[in-house]
């Protein structure tokens, strides 16, 4: 099974191959499974940078619209595709970063975490924050 093809129309092979070798380099992966981890976070960075794109085309293509409340943000459909990809990258990025982690951290001879809590709810997270009214 080959992996998925990080590069597609419109970008650059060379700059794909620059980030890699950048956030693998950072990240210092000793050994063949820290280094696949290391490749992972830099294709979960990779695709993340086509979220903002994406919407910035879908909002292009609504330019279109008559009313300038429908062209200010991408359509119901499209905001949902953006929040659940983002969402999906995102995690798949901290998944990557905490194996990585606890590897790292086993072989130094120290405690690796078995679970990383999120203390916040996604409610919680997507909530926007309000001051309290007295």
């Amino acid at each position: 099974m080959s992996s998925p093809r990080p590069v597609v129309p419109g970008e650059s092979s060379i700059e794909w191959e620059a980030h890699r070798r950048a956030i693998v380099d950072d990240l210092a992966p000793e050994g063949p499974v820290e280094t696949a981890l290391a490749e992972r976070v830099a294709l979960g960075f990779w695709r993340l940078r086509r979220v903002p794109a994406y919407e910035e085309a879908a909002i292009a293509e609504r330019q279109r619209l008559p009313m300038a409340s429908a062209r200010l943000l991408p359509s119901p459909l499209d905001i949902d595709k953006v929040i659940r990809y983002e969402a999906h990258l995102t995690r798949q990025l901290g998944h990557a970063l905490h194996e990585l982690e606890a590897m790292r951290a086993e072989r130094r001879g120290r405690p690796t975490p078995l679970l990383r809590v999120d203390t916040l709810s996604p409610t919680e997270a997507l909530a926007p924050i309000v001051a309290p009214t007295s």
